[in-house]
């Protein structure tokens, strides 16, 4: 039974290649806009916390707390 659904799970993918490929390149470039914003948010400030040691600590346990929040919870904040 499981070469069938084998088949039947290659066969959706070529029936449909366009529709997997287009979302396939939609969530490439979510994935990479999302790591650019990561990347200009969290290189800077740690360049910051760096040069100023002082604040590492508050910044650091703020970062801490932000991060604990779940995903859905966070959305809900946001709107």
């Amino acid at each position: 039974m499981q070469p069938f659904i084998e088949a039947l799970k290659l066969k959706y993918l070529v029936n449909r290649f366009g529709d997997v490929a287009l979302r396939f390149c939609e969530h490439l470039v979510l994935t990479l806009v999302a790591l650019v914003i990561a990347l200009l948010i969290a290189l800077p400030l740690g360049v910051v916390l760096h040069r100023y040691r002082r604040l590492a600590g508050p910044v650091m346990t703020l970062l801490n707390v932000v991060y604990t929040i779940p995903s859905l919870a966070l959305l809900v904040l946001l709107l």
